[in-house]
């Protein structure tokens, strides 16, 4: 019986040398899990994650690689997914015309816009420092400006033109027009100085208009903007 035992244990020792035995197989790991909302809360998570934002820490290169490598390729293919990509890929790039044309498509829910609202105060100060980099000298109009930015009124625009030491034209009304003042953008009459503190965010039309009316048939999302909630 001793002689067994011994002849037992050295079979045991040289399987796991071996690789063979149980003891030296590694731990089966759960398999993931799967829910039916993953690719929506994916996109939100790598929204939130293209710079760094409060308990949000920004992806790096490798790091954001690696978690796309582990996902199943039918939440990789999943619109929300692609939304976050192409969303990612204009703010790398610092292309804030993109950028906001992404936020002002179809493609982007309420939720998904709420998410990259808070990108707005960067995204348009590196706008102005394009334009002023690459347009030509015709000056632009303060309404398209504000416009194309996603601003909710040219006072607003023009405040952050002020503030990144750009040159504000501002003309009378003339007795024909119907309108108040004309206020235009002067391209490359100043250098382009990036504002000294964040401005501050504000509420953005464009988000509000993607809010639906209704959520799960009792959740009043327009009441909740509009400050009516239980009315």
């Amino acid at each position: 019986p001793m002689e067994a035992r011994e002849r037992a244990h050295e079979q045991a020792h040289g399987e796991e040398g071996q690789g063979t035995s149980p003891l030296s197989l590694p731990p089966l790991s759960p398999p993931p899990l799967q829910f039916p909302n993953e690719p929506e809360m994916l996109c939100y998570q790598l929204l939130l994650r293209l710079d760094t934002h409060g308990p949000f820490r920004k992806c790096e290169g490798s790091e954001f690689l690696r978690d796309l490598r582990g996902l199943r390729p039918e939440v990789l293919d999943s619109p929300e997914l692609r939304f976050a990509l192409a969303a990612r890929r204009e703010h790398a790039a610092d292309n804030a015309a993109g950028f906001f044309r992404l936020v002002r498509s179809s493609r982007c829910s309420y939720l998904q816009a709420c998410c990259l609202h808070k990108y707005f105060a960067t995204m348009r100060v590196k706008a102005l420092e394009v334009v002023n980099k690459t347009h030509n000298k015709s000056p632009l109009p303060m309404d398209t400006v504000a416009q194309e930015m996603l601003y909710c009124g040219a006072e607003e625009a023009e405040a952050l033109v002020v503030r990144c030491g750009l040159v504000v034209n501002i003309f009378p009304p003339t007795p024909d027009s119907h309108s108040g003042r004309s206020v235009f953008l002067a391209v490359k009459e100043s250098p382009f100085v990036p504002p000294t503190s964040d401005w501050p965010p504000r509420r953005s039309d464009i988000v509000d208009s993607k809010a639906p009316s209704t959520k799960g048939g009792f959740f009043r999302w327009q009441a909740l903007i509009s400050g009516r909630v239980g009315r």
